[in-house]
């Protein structure tokens, strides 16, 4: 699409209210407050074309969807790789969207834009996340299940363990070995003595 827009808008997104600042032409900036929400973005946004200014967030994916349906230009910004935003001690919801309107009218790619996935690979991605969990899951419960076979196991093999050990502690024809029956079976329970 062209860049046949005279306003830049730069949007800060929050979880329930987004700070605006519309850029005009000539550098003049009017401020504004939007409900988070489909509703009031519509509301908002219901207007000639503009370049729309978004960082990366929570909220980018829907919000962007939302305004190119309503025919803007949307550039998302990649904050992390912008330290003009990222690293910026004048850190308020105000100042950011001033920011972003400003480096969008400058050059976009000062933004390093970067581009959801589309809707329907997200949601590929989301069911393939998912089955990740459950295999992972039914992993985790198997060893659990499985340990707990080896405690009622061992637990089965005690007598036989027993018998083992008393047959080391006497010779074949039942007289104690050097130690003694009892020396050696008290050694056995107790093996740090």
């Amino acid at each position: 699409m062209e860049n046949s827009t005279t306003e830049t808008i730069g949007c800060d997104l929050g979880d329930k209210m987004s700070d605006v600042c519309v850029m005009n032409a000539a550098g003049h900036t009017r401020r504004a407050r939007v409900a988070s929400t489909r509703k009031g973005m519509t509301t908002f946004f219901s207007r000639e074309p503009a370049h729309v200014v978004i960082e990366v967030g929570g909220h980018s994916r829907w919000v962007s969807e939302l305004l190119e349906g309503l025919g803007h230009r949307v550039t998302i910004a990649n904050a992390r790789r912008v330290k003009l935003i990222s690293a910026s001690d004048n850190k308020t919801d105000e100042y950011d969207a001033e920011l972003l309107a400003r480096l969008g009218r400058a050059d976009a790619r000062l933004l390093a834009p970067m581009v959801h996935r589309s809707s329907a690979l997200q949601a590929d991605l989301a069911i393939a996340k998912a089955r990740d969990t459950l295999v992972a899951r039914r992993a985790r419960r198997r060893r659990e299940s499985a340990s707990c076979d080896d405690g009622a196991r061992a637990s089965r093999n005690v007598p036989a363990a027993a018998e083992l050990t008393f047959r080391r502690a006497v010779h074949a024809d039942g007289a104690p070995r050097r130690r003694g029956v009892r020396g050696q079976l008290h050694r056995r329970r107790h093996p740090g003595w």
